[in-house]
């Protein structure tokens, strides 16, 4: 996730913290924020320079020096790439068919360039080497990532690549079914999928030389840990509260 999204997250918590507090500073004053000072800082949010450099260092940076690079560089990726528009919410009751209709088409292109933009060249090779060295190919994922998976099979079969998309209660024995180079294909858009697809799955996926790629937003630890290869979806929509799934079908769409 980056340094932005982390501090917009942290100011909806409505926690009445030093973090919470800090946080929403920094992102009313998000224009100007190279301008001010570390003392400047903790004066306005009544803490301290100490309290706002480990606030930095709560980031995994060094200190404030270190962070405000990052913050920047997050800044300007956001301006650059998106507009205002809220991807969990894009409309509101004074919109019409025709500014529903734009925002949606918006929307769409900003989450497929995102997408894009965080896609990695030597990670697209691999994934078509596992692809062609695969006699079978099975995609994992819940609703609705099943169902957009169709999408995928269906490129796949027109290749002359066997496909087939798992059953959210056959996981198990699906998976049992690949060998040596045949390829498992995992999406989900938390990636916090300890439950349905836990530990043991990958451990046999890992003795028995079988691939695993997986399709997630930024911040799938787990699944990432286990993958062998890693693709990142838009994830500017809340997993709580969108109204509807954008940036998922984006991720296959590229493949």
């Amino acid at each position: 996730m980056s340094v932005l999204k982390e501090l917009i997250h942290i100011s909806q918590l409505n926690l009445n913290t030093t973090k919470t507090l800090i946080a929403s500073y920094i992102l009313e004053n998000l224009k100007v924020i190279e301008s001010i000072t570390l003392e400047q800082i903790a004066l306005q949010t009544y803490t301290s320079k100490p309290t706002v450099t480990r606030f930095a260092k709560s980031f995994g940076y060094k200190g404030w020096s270190d962070f405000l690079p990052e913050l920047l560089k997050s800044r300007s990726y956001e301006s650059q790439n998106f507009s205002n528009i809220d991807h969990s919410h894009p409309f509101t009751d004074s919109d019409n068919i025709s500014d529903i209709i734009q925002k949606m088409a918006i929307i769409q292109k900003e989450s497929i360039q995102d997408t894009a933009n965080k896609i990695v060249d030597s990670d697209v090779k691999k994934a078509v080497q596992a692809i062609d060295k695969a006699n079978d190919i099975i995609l994992f994922g819940l609703s609705p990532n099943n169902y957009l998976a169709e999408l995928f099979r269906h490129k796949l079969l027109t290749i002359g690549k066997n496909c087939q998309i798992a059953p959210p209660d056959e996981y198990g024995l699906m998976s049992s079914t690949l060998k040596r180079n045949d390829l498992s294909i995992i999406i989900s858009y938390s990636g916090k999928i300890k439950n349905f697809y836990p530990y043991r799955f990958f451990t046999f996926f890992q003795k028995n030389h079988i691939k695993t790629i997986g399709i997630s937003g930024e911040n799938a630890h787990y699944l990432r840990e286990k993958c062998d290869i890693n693709f990142t979806i838009c994830t500017r929509e809340d997993k709580y509260k969108k109204l509807a799934v954008f940036h998922q079908m984006n991720q296959l769409l590229l493949f």
